[in-house]
């Protein structure tokens, strides 16, 4: 099994390139914002001066909000039928608010064969219930029962490590300990029975089953076994189940009707049905033959603690974005300890470890929650789903996207990206494009095809390169390669220039496009190594070309496509290390 054929249930999609022809779509939509303004009387165009009276003026006032929010909602509905078209998606589901009003509500395409999808359909949530579980959390904070700093073990004794490991390090996720989802043994067991009842502690046993990734607080990684720790722990804590516990503190206050953990796959009626051919390469099943399966009722108890594993609808996922974005169920000191962007530029890759990476302004992880820019938002993406819910506080946007995918939008190895993501990018940038999400940062290297990254998927320019086989064993083919292969290079690397180690140039090249790729506006390209941290004595990387902190990217770029025109050989090992750092993506913004 490869890693694109791994489940990913949530790790964000940020790296996502908004087409071009969307991209003028958006320029083009953005002519729809309009200054409201108060025409003149009759009577004052006849040259009477008279005041209009305060009701008249504010009828007119509501009727040209009104105009300007259908002109909104008509843009918004634009842009997701054209993602729809584009991306091969079956079904969208949509809300938008400003300021808690409505902008639009939609649903598109169809549940099934012949089934509309409804706006009242539900379907799972997955990762937006971290946000669930995290705000339990910091609610005992603000109640001064446990602190950030208290250690698992008081609670916990039993789970390895838990004498090193804090509440606050679970919930943000520098624990140390390693997801239990690209456990090879996981997804071999789960993809032989989907409809698997999983239980917290046949997931923690495969988390911990390895060593810790890293000292704890040291690093960053996604894992899902922070969170069905911390469930369990919470438990401990109050002495209440989890489902106790969140219709108490969190469902109920919220009014989130829809939202609910029924202990089972089951979802409640009207039901937005997935489908999914993800099963693909687990099964043996090859590219040449169809496959494309119902994955509605695929059991999703491995995707986080019990008691957190929900259905929810479009309504309670937007109020679910506005209420987290707030902070309404939080004091001001736990809402800003769970929305800073305390670990941007934190982390960085480790070898062996698929989601360790330097955060962002694409992605910094807040306390069970994403931060991309200036937005707030979860992304959950499993089992044929796909989901955003988003928040911009200086606007008051409020989003939340639901999708499913047709069989044209999982490629030959069954893997597919998380297309409610893009369409939330497209949203968010038309209502607030002097404050849109991040479409442009390197995405981090998962075990998830949702966070691979291919040549095509860039549209790259490599028309000047042989387009011969790669000759590297272990890596996918030429057009195919992703940053997911990136791990797999940098071990042939580090070993040097053996006859193991030997691979064709235009390997090489493609990979540093791929990272260049990640800035379509090629702003990185003129940056210099240095700006990135790459501190060394000029080192001779070519036939006639010198390497130092000085060289800029796009210069590093045209010697390596120049070597895999002409075959010139290029120093590998010093290209390793270049591209191990700038797959951490820019510390801090400085080099853009």
């Amino acid at each position: 099994m490869t890693s694109s054929s791994v489940p990913c249930s949530s790790l964000p999609d940020t790296g996502s390139s908004v087409a071009t022809g969307a991209a003028r779509a958006f320029a083009a939509l953005a002519a729809f914002w309009l200054i409201v303004t108060i025409p003149a009387s009759p009577a004052s165009a006849s040259g009477d001066t008279t005041t209009a009276s305060p009701a008249a003026t504010t009828a007119t006032s509501r009727s040209g909000e009104s105009a300007a929010r259908s002109d909104q909602a008509a843009a918004i509905v634009g842009i997701a039928r054209e993602k729809m078209a584009a991306d091969h998606l079956k079904a969208v589901i949509l809300r938008v608010t400003i300021d808690g009003q409505e902008v639009v509500t939609e649903a598109l395409g169809e549940s099934m064969t012949g089934v509309p999808a409804t706006k009242d359909m539900h379907f799972r949530n997955g990762a937006v219930a971290i946000s669930y579980v995290a705000t339990l959390l910091l609610q005992l904070v603000d109640q001064k029962k446990v602190s950030l700093d208290d250690k698992v073990a008081k609670w916990l004794p039993d789970i390895p490590h838990a004498d090193r490991v804090t509440l606050g390090q679970l919930a943000q996720m520098t624990s140390g300990y390693a997801d239990y989802v690209p456990n090879p043994e996981f997804p071999k067991a789960l993809y032989e029975n989907p409809f698997r009842q999983w239980t917290p502690r046949e997931l923690i046993a495969y988390g911990t089953s390895q060593p810790l990734v890293y000292e704890p607080g040291t690093n960053w990684n996604y894992a899902h076994t922070n969170y069905v720790i911390l469930g369990l722990a919470l438990e401990k804590i109050t002495g209440k189940p989890m489902t106790t516990l969140l219709k108490e503190n969190v469902l109920g206050p919220l009014n989130l009707r829809n939202t609910e953990d029924p202990q089972t796959a089951e979802i409640r009626q009207p039901v937005l049905h997935a489908f999914s051919s993800e099963r693909r390469e687990a099964l043996g099943i090859p590219p040449s033959t169809r496959f494309y399966e119902e994955s509605t009722y695929w059991n999703p108890s491995w995707t986080i603690t019990h008691g957190a594993i929900q259905y929810t609808d479009i309504y309670d996922m937007t109020t679910t974005a506005e209420a987290i974005g707030t902070g309404q169920l939080l004091s001001p000191e736990s809402h800003k300890a769970q929305v800073e962007p305390r670990l941007r530029g934190f982390g960085s890759p480790v070898e062996g470890c698929t989601s360790c990476f330097t955060q962002s302004i694409g992605y910094t992880y807040g306390i069970g929650v994403v931060l991309t820019g200036s937005w707030i938002m979860q992304n959950p993406m499993f089992g044929g789903y796909a989901a955003v819910e988003a928040y911009l506080p200086s606007k008051k946007i409020a989003i939340a996207v639901a999708v499913t995918f047709d069989e044209k939008a999982f490629d030959e190895t069954g893997g597919y990206k998380n297309r409610a993501d893009d369409l939330f990018r497209a949203i968010g940038a038309y209502l607030a494009p002097d404050d849109a999400p991040p479409v442009n940062s390197p995405t981090p290297v998962c075990a998830a095809q949702v966070c691979l990254r291919s040549a095509q998927y860039y549209a790259l320019n490599l028309s000047g390169l042989p387009h011969g086989a790669v000759t590297v064993t272990g890596v996918s083919p030429f057009n195919q390669v992703s940053t997911g292969d990136a791990g797999r290079l940098r071990v042939l690397l580090r070993g040097g220039t053996g006859a193991a180690q030997k691979f064709n140039q235009q390997f090489v090249a493609l990979q540093l496009s791929l990272l260049s790729a990640s800035d379509p506006t090629r702003r990185a390209e003129q940056s210099n190594l240095l700006c990135y941290g790459i501190n060394f004595q000029p080192v001779q990387l070519g036939t006639g070309f010198t390497l130092s902190p000085a060289t800029t990217i796009g210069e590093l770029l045209g010697q390596a496509r120049e070597a895999a025109r002409s075959g010139n050989v290029i120093d590998m090992r010093t290209i390793g290390r270049v591209m191990n750092l700038l797959n951490g993506d820019d510390p801090g913004g400085r080099c853009r």
